[in-house]
């Protein structure tokens, strides 16, 4: 398996951008290297065998060349030929030997840049999906990165089990060299325009797409980390973004300078610092997991860490309504343009921290503490920029030593239950301004798939991907209006409903979701005349440490929820509570308490 710092090295490459290009043009590659990260767990839980594990980086192989279509830094496709290579693993499926140790990468038809791996006989074992691919400019080299490894259709036979194919398995990542590397790096080179900054005239607005790929494959990276019943599945998604706005956005990653910067796109601000912000302000990523109850009730059963985007690849629009502006690999994600974050990069412990390093209203990173400044003292603990010099992508890398401590942790009790569950991804961009089609939501259904001892969670998207919260998507289906509260230091989404229980009794639910308020949520009101009366409270949190749970109280004239300290609602999460009452009337008008000593913030729900 290759180190950690072995494979960042091998990771991205500085590169110009360039201008919507004709992809007219065919080279030929062959050399290069293959790197490897296997998820062993995934594999033995399949019931696949490693035998031999793959060298920490496979060498080319002569004798294969492979064909491909572009212009400068944009692959358009691949064609014939092959690419071979020595150094892969050797598998078991049943005693049956699955010999990869040397390997051919060749093109897999699709709609988007795709490879398959197979062995020399010409069996396909594993597809290459929703990889970042390009060309570098000043090397005359094809990178095809961050490639996500999923069972082919042989291994998926061999198994005996057709749904596996959604499964990730790792990732994998290659270079070749451009033969005709005279013509290549003597053609026109199509620089892109300098970045337009957001100001009064341009603004930020970053739109989540439905991730490509996603249908048909995993929308989630599993890992059962104790057997069917009582362990955790971890979940990741891919995410896919456009920038719809006019202006362009910093995608710098952490410690970033102009100085470090390889590729030149942190632009000097005239201090040593990036510009427009004076520092390396980047894109982050987190995602949360919901379940909704058979009684209809939405619950929040996991939420993410902070995962620090890195570089945008820059892709031609799939909408005919925007142009990328500057096509190709680089440290500013560019007007019209479309980048894809695969399984692979968002579980990546490399660029993982926690949600409270960010000031999330404002979009601001605090190093002190950080996952990268543990000892606080304004320094990259794990530095590679000396290792590795210029050439690589991460300058600094996250000191994290359990690979899923930042995952969306669900317990196999959830994923065994019938309810819809929901997973909802947000690209959290400083300016933005429309925080909420930053997010994206789709429903997935999932089975266990046994094998031997074990098996493995396999998800499936359901339905359609929609903009926006879960719970706006569940509060629009049934015809609800969320409620809106823009507190000046974040935005709060409010939604409320009433239902007729038992005995003539009327159950009136909410849940609250803290977008982006840093302080938090700490209390919620609810004005009700014979609040004494009411009957059954309840508060859903998503987890079983009653310890964090918000305390209830009554008055003649109301029932309050109330969080203890250190328990206040954070940004990015959501809570469900309510109460029963023998009357269905009231209970509109909700008082939202965030700062200590400061007069509560009221919202209405006009349904209720």
């Amino acid at each position: 398996m290759p180190t950690r710092r072995l494979m960042q090295a091998m990771l991205l490459l500085p590169l110009l951008c360039v201008a919507s290009t004709p992809f007219a043009e065919e080279w030929t590659v062959d050399g290069g290297a293959v790197t490897w990260r296997l998820a062993e767990d995934s594999l033995a839980a399949l019931g696949v065998e490693l035998i031999e594990a793959p060298a920490d980086v496979s060498a080319s192989r002569s004798g294969g060349t492979l064909r491909i279509q572009g212009s400068k830094a944009i692959l358009a496709g691949y064609g014939e030929g092959g690419l071979l290579f020595t150094g892969g693993p050797v598998l078991s499926v049943a005693g049956e030997r699955i010999d990869l140790s040397v390997f051919r990468i060749v093109m897999e038809p699709s709609d988007e840049p795709t490879l398959a791996l197979s062995d020399l006989e010409g069996a396909r074992w594993f597809r290459l999906v929703m990889g970042q691919h390009w060309l570098e400019q000043d090397r005359a080299l094809l990178q095809a990165q961050f490639m996500e490894i999923r069972p082919h259709d042989e291994l998926a036979r061999r198994l005996g089990k057709p749904a596996v194919k959604r499964v990730y398995l790792g990732e994998l990542g290659m270079t070749a060299d451009i033969i005709e590397s005279e013509a290549f790096l003597g053609s026109e080179k199509r620089l892109c325009r300098d970045p337009v900054w957001p100001d009064e005239q341009n603004d930020v607005d970053v739109l989540m797409l439905q991730p490509r790929e996603s249908r048909q494959g995993a929308v989630a990276e599993t890992y059962v980390s104790q057997g069917r019943a009582n362990g955790v599945v971890y979940l990741t998604p891919a995410a896919d973004f456009r920038i719809v706005g006019s202006a362009d956005v910093p995608w710098y990653f952490r410690y970033v300078t102009p100085e470090t910067d390889p590729a030149g796109d942190c632009l000097d601000d005239g201090t040593g610092q990036c510009q427009p912000y004076g520092e390396p302000a980047g894109g982050y990523l987190v995602w949360a997991v919901y379940r909704q109850r058979s009684d209809g009730l939405l619950v929040q059963v996991a939420r993410s860490g902070l995962k620090h985007a890195f570089n945008s690849i820059n892709s031609s629009s799939s909408s005919p309504d925007f142009t990328c502006a500057c096509l190709g690999n680089s440290r500013v994600a560019f007007s019209g343009c479309e980048d894809l974050y695969s399984i692979s990069t968002n579980a990546d412990r490399d660029v993982l921290g926690a949600r409270a390093e960010l000031e999330p209203f404002r979009v601001t990173w605090d190093s002190c503490g950080s996952t990268f400044d543990r000892d606080c003292d304004g320094q990259c603990d794990i530095s590679l920029v000396s290792e590795f010099s210029q050439q690589n992508i991460f300058p600094c890398i996250a000191d994290v030593d359990r690979p899923w401590e930042f995952q969306a942790a669900v317990p196999e009790a959830t994923m065994n239950s019938t309810d819809p569950l929901f997973i909802e991804s947000w690209y959290v961009v400083r300016d933005d301004v429309d925080v909420l089609n930053s997010m994206g939501v789709i429903e997935f259904s999932r089975e266990f798939v046994e094998s031997g001892d074990g098996g493995i969670w396999v998800t499936e998207q359901l339905g359609d991907f929609t903009n926006g919260p879960t719970l706006a998507r569940l509060a629009a289906k049934e015809g609800r209006e969320l409620a809106r509260l823009d507190s000046g230091s974040g935005l709060i989404l409010v939604d409320g409903q009433r239902e007729s229980v038992d005995s003539g009794r009327t159950r009136f639910s909410y849940s609250i979701m803290n977008v982006d308020d840093g302080p938090g949520v700490r209390s919620v009101s609810i004005p009700f005349s014979n609040a004494r009366n009411t009957q059954t409270p309840f508060f859903l949190d998503g987890d079983d440490d009653e310890s964090n749970d918000w305390v209830t109280k009554t008055t003649d004239e109301s029932i309050i929820f109330k969080a203890l300290p250190g328990a206040q609602l954070t940004w990015g999460a959501l809570v469900t509570f309510g109460f029963e009452a023998n009357r269905s009337s009231g209970g509109g008008e909700v008082l939202i308490g965030l700062v200590e000593g400061a007069e509560d913030k009221a919202v209405q729900l006009p349904e209720m």
